[in-house]
Protein backbone atom coordinates (compact mmCIF):
# COMPACT_ATOMS: atom_id res chain seq x y z
CA UNK A 1 0.00 0.00 0.00
CA UNK A 2 1.00 3.31 -0.81
CA UNK A 3 1.35 5.78 1.41
CA UNK A 4 -0.70 8.87 1.07
CA UNK A 5 0.60 11.74 -0.25
CA UNK A 6 -0.15 15.24 1.37
CA UNK A 7 -1.64 18.37 -0.05
CA UNK A 8 1.95 19.69 -0.67
CA UNK A 9 3.18 17.15 -2.52
CA UNK A 10 0.13 16.73 -4.86
CA UNK A 11 0.86 20.66 -5.66
CA UNK A 12 4.62 19.94 -6.27
CA UNK A 13 4.35 16.87 -8.48
CA UNK A 14 1.48 18.96 -10.22
CA UNK A 15 3.21 21.78 -10.72
CA UNK A 16 6.90 20.23 -11.66
CA UNK A 17 9.75 21.01 -9.35
CA UNK A 18 9.75 22.87 -6.32
CA UNK A 19 10.80 26.55 -6.28
CA UNK A 20 14.38 26.92 -4.49
CA UNK A 21 14.10 29.01 -1.01
CA UNK A 22 14.71 31.65 -1.47
CA UNK A 23 18.79 33.45 -0.22
CA UNK A 24 18.54 35.56 2.75
CA UNK A 25 19.55 39.26 1.73
CA UNK A 26 21.95 39.00 4.89
CA UNK A 27 23.79 36.54 2.91
CA UNK A 28 24.00 37.88 -0.32
CA UNK A 29 25.39 40.81 1.52
CA UNK A 30 27.97 38.43 3.55
CA UNK A 31 28.72 37.37 0.06
CA UNK A 32 29.06 40.59 -2.10
CA UNK A 33 30.09 43.37 0.59
CA UNK A 34 31.89 41.53 3.46
CA UNK A 35 33.86 45.04 4.35
CA UNK A 36 30.32 45.93 5.40
CA UNK A 37 29.62 43.42 8.31
CA UNK A 38 28.12 45.99 10.97
CA UNK A 39 25.37 46.05 8.93
CA UNK A 40 24.45 42.57 7.96
CA UNK A 41 26.14 40.64 11.07
CA UNK A 42 23.65 41.93 13.84
CA UNK A 43 20.07 40.34 13.25
CA UNK A 44 18.19 42.37 15.78
CA UNK A 45 19.17 45.38 13.54
CA UNK A 46 15.86 46.34 11.63
CA UNK A 47 17.46 49.04 10.16
CA UNK A 48 20.67 47.21 8.72
CA UNK A 49 19.66 47.09 5.77
CA UNK A 50 18.99 50.66 5.57
CA UNK A 51 22.65 51.60 6.75
CA UNK A 52 23.93 48.87 4.04
CA UNK A 53 22.31 50.47 0.77
CA UNK A 54 23.13 53.84 2.30
CA UNK A 55 26.81 53.07 2.49
CA UNK A 56 26.65 51.47 -0.93
CA UNK A 57 25.04 54.52 -2.42
CA UNK A 58 27.78 56.55 -1.89
CA UNK A 59 30.01 53.95 -2.80
CA UNK A 60 28.38 53.18 -5.84
CA UNK A 61 28.82 57.02 -6.92
CA UNK A 62 32.03 57.13 -6.48
CA UNK A 63 32.74 54.22 -8.27
CA UNK A 64 31.07 55.29 -11.13
CA UNK A 65 33.16 58.30 -11.05
CA UNK A 66 36.09 56.57 -11.28
CA UNK A 67 35.23 54.11 -13.82
CA UNK A 68 35.07 50.86 -11.71
CA UNK A 69 32.75 48.72 -14.08
CA UNK A 70 32.15 45.65 -11.57
CA UNK A 71 31.14 47.64 -8.00
CA UNK A 72 28.56 49.34 -9.27
CA UNK A 73 26.84 46.37 -11.19
CA UNK A 74 27.52 44.60 -7.84
CA UNK A 75 25.36 47.38 -5.86
CA UNK A 76 23.17 47.51 -8.46
CA UNK A 77 22.00 44.17 -8.78
CA UNK A 78 21.82 43.78 -5.19
CA UNK A 79 19.21 46.75 -4.36
CA UNK A 80 17.44 45.30 -7.99
CA UNK A 81 16.85 41.75 -6.21
CA UNK A 82 15.91 43.50 -3.09
CA UNK A 83 13.34 45.59 -4.72
CA UNK A 84 11.62 43.29 -6.29
CA UNK A 85 11.67 41.05 -3.07
CA UNK A 86 13.51 38.37 -4.82
CA UNK A 87 15.69 37.47 -0.97
CA UNK A 88 14.54 36.51 1.91
CA UNK A 89 14.37 38.72 5.24
CA UNK A 90 13.39 38.37 8.98
CA UNK A 91 10.58 41.05 8.37
CA UNK A 92 12.52 43.93 6.99
CA UNK A 93 11.63 45.99 4.82
CA UNK A 94 14.03 45.32 2.09
CA UNK A 95 12.18 46.41 -0.96
CA UNK A 96 11.80 49.29 0.78
CA UNK A 97 15.30 50.13 1.90
CA UNK A 98 16.50 49.10 -1.11
CA UNK A 99 13.86 52.73 -2.85
CA UNK A 100 14.63 54.81 -0.18
CA UNK A 101 17.97 54.02 0.60
CA UNK A 102 19.83 53.52 -3.11
CA UNK A 103 17.37 54.20 -5.90
CA UNK A 104 15.68 57.56 -4.54
CA UNK A 105 18.78 59.18 -4.53
CA UNK A 106 20.54 57.29 -7.49
CA UNK A 107 20.59 60.06 -9.86
CA UNK A 108 19.90 62.93 -8.38
CA UNK A 109 23.53 61.88 -6.62
CA UNK A 110 25.29 60.91 -9.60
CA UNK A 111 26.23 64.27 -12.08
CA UNK A 112 24.25 63.97 -15.53
CA UNK A 113 27.15 63.32 -17.62
CA UNK A 114 27.55 59.89 -15.96
CA UNK A 115 23.77 58.98 -16.18
CA UNK A 116 23.93 56.76 -19.08
CA UNK A 117 26.86 54.58 -16.97
CA UNK A 118 24.27 54.19 -14.63
CA UNK A 119 21.51 53.32 -17.44
CA UNK A 120 23.93 50.97 -18.87
CA UNK A 121 24.51 48.94 -15.54
CA UNK A 122 21.06 48.87 -15.09
CA UNK A 123 18.28 46.82 -17.35
CA UNK A 124 14.95 48.36 -18.59
CA UNK A 125 13.35 46.61 -16.62
CA UNK A 126 15.64 47.42 -13.23
CA UNK A 127 14.97 51.15 -14.25
CA UNK A 128 11.29 51.07 -14.45
CA UNK A 129 11.13 49.33 -11.41
CA UNK A 130 13.05 52.07 -9.61
CA UNK A 131 11.70 55.24 -11.22
CA UNK A 132 8.96 56.19 -8.93
CA UNK A 133 11.35 56.40 -6.35
CA UNK A 134 13.81 58.56 -8.39
CA UNK A 135 11.29 60.74 -9.71
CA UNK A 136 9.92 61.73 -6.38
CA UNK A 137 13.03 62.93 -4.97
CA UNK A 138 14.87 64.99 -8.24
CA UNK A 139 13.09 68.60 -9.48
CA UNK A 140 10.87 68.17 -12.35
CA UNK A 141 12.93 69.49 -15.13
CA UNK A 142 16.07 67.23 -13.98
CA UNK A 143 13.48 64.27 -14.16
CA UNK A 144 13.08 64.85 -17.41
CA UNK A 145 16.40 65.16 -18.31
CA UNK A 146 16.60 61.73 -16.85
CA UNK A 147 13.15 60.18 -18.77
CA UNK A 148 14.69 61.68 -22.47
CA UNK A 149 18.11 59.85 -21.46
CA UNK A 150 16.61 56.86 -20.74
CA UNK A 151 14.39 56.02 -22.93
CA UNK A 152 17.02 56.75 -25.77
CA UNK A 153 19.53 54.51 -23.92
CA UNK A 154 17.82 51.86 -23.60
CA UNK A 155 15.56 52.74 -27.46
CA UNK A 156 19.11 52.44 -29.10
CA UNK A 157 19.75 49.19 -26.88
CA UNK A 158 16.90 47.56 -28.52
CA UNK A 159 17.62 48.80 -32.05
CA UNK A 160 21.17 47.13 -31.50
Amino acid sequence: MRPKKDALSRVAKSKGPMLRQREHWRSVAKREFPEHEEFWSDKSEEYGIYNLFFQLRGELAQAVAQGDPNKPKKIIAFGNQCLRNELASDGEDIDGAAGVSLFEHLFEDTPPNNWTTLLSIMTQSGYNDCRHYVEQWMDTAAFSRLEAEAKKYFSSKAAS
